[in-house]
């Protein structure tokens, strides 16, 4: 978000205003930002001449690469740490064996977590290439296996759109954009990085709302019951609207309430959501920050798995993991 700061007060002409050691520490990150979208461009490059072809449709970028490659708002000061790509499952096998003799692997798991990732997660082991040192998390689906309803991949890879000037990978729609952005943050464990996500989703309602009108909300309230994501959306869409002010039509809230839970409920997690994401400059969080991140981190795993599952990982995780040692 520091380097996000840097571009606004660039586009509004009060670059200046701020103190110059604060002025400095946005501009690092600014350049920062830059150089690691550099970064990830060219490693696409390298990428796209490293995959098979893939039956059943391209491979689709998520999350902030895609945004790079789009060239949404707001995507030139996000800082993008690794690349998400989501293929067919039943292309995932071998898309990763072709990606190892290519110089990708992963690293050292103990069985259990290697288990964890091959039976009920939503991608593989995360990958590194030997050389190049980078990451790439390698998807099959947006959430786990593991979920009450999975949502339906198949959905987001048919739809997915070409990037002009690109012969190997594609973008999601608009709408599974808005989706993905949503699952990823209400079943997610890093609260600490919501403030980030929020701000995405925030840009990207104001862009594609501004830019297909009617159309695009339409879209995205006939996907999200399709992928069983509409609580997700139902949420993403009235946190924006609360704290961002984006111009959310009212209809579309409306229409959207048949997938909020029961009143109790949703204002006890509005409540835990709002502070969660408060970010603190420095020193640790306030107690009921930590509180409110604590409880969203169980709900997390609640949500993704059975409670018999949930137990036994959490055991394991407790008592059974191995542990590193200290230096």
């Amino acid at each position: 978000m520091l380097a996000t700061l840097w571009d606004l007060l660039q586009a509004q002409g009060h670059a200046g205003a701020p103190p110059e050691p604060v002025r400095y520490q946005l501009w690092g990150a600014w350049l920062l930002a830059r150089r690691r979208t550099t970064a990830i461009l060219w490693e696409l490059r390298c990428l796209a001449a490293e995959l098979p072809l893939i039956e059943g449709g391209r491979p689709v970028l998520l999350k902030g690469v895609a945004y790079i490659v789009r060239d949404l708002p707001g995507a030139r000061s996000r800082l993008c740490g690794d690349i998400d790509l989501l293929v067919p499952r039943a292309e995932i096998d071998r898309v990763e064996r072709m990606l190892y003799w290519s110089g990708w692997s992963r690293g050292e798991l103990d069985p259990y977590d290697e288990q964890y990732y091959r039976q009920w997660m939503h991608q593989v082991p995360p990958l590194q290439h030997r050389r190049r040192r980078s990451t790439l998390d390698l998807h099959h689906n947006i959430l786990p296996e593991t979920v009450r309803q999975p949502p339906e991949p198949a959905r987001l890879i048919e739809r997915a759109e070409p990037i002009p000037g690109d012969p190997v990978f594609a973008t999601p729609t608009p709408a599974h954009m808005v989706i993905h952005s949503a699952a990823h943050l209400f079943a997610d464990s890093e609260w600490d990085k919501a403030v980030r996500d929020f701000y995405d989703l925030d840009r990207l309602l104001r862009h594609f709302g501004e830019q297909h009108g009617d159309a695009f909300w339409d879209e995205l309230l006939t996907e999200a019951q399709a992928m069983a994501c509409g609580r997700q959306v139902y949420y993403a869409l009235r946190c924006c609207s609360r704290w961002f002010a984006t111009p959310v039509p009212v209809t579309v809230l409306a229409r959207l309430r048949r997938f909020a839970p029961a009143a109790p409920i949703r204002a006890v997690l509005e409540r835990l959501f709002g502070l969660a994401t408060r970010a603190h400059a420095a020193g640790p969080s306030p107690r009921r920050t930590a509180a409110s991140r604590a409880l969203l981190f169980v709900r997390s795993h609640w949500i993704k798995m059975p409670p018999l599952m949930l137990m036994r990982h959490l055991f394991h995780k407790a008592f059974l993991s191995p542990r590193e040692e200290s230096p």
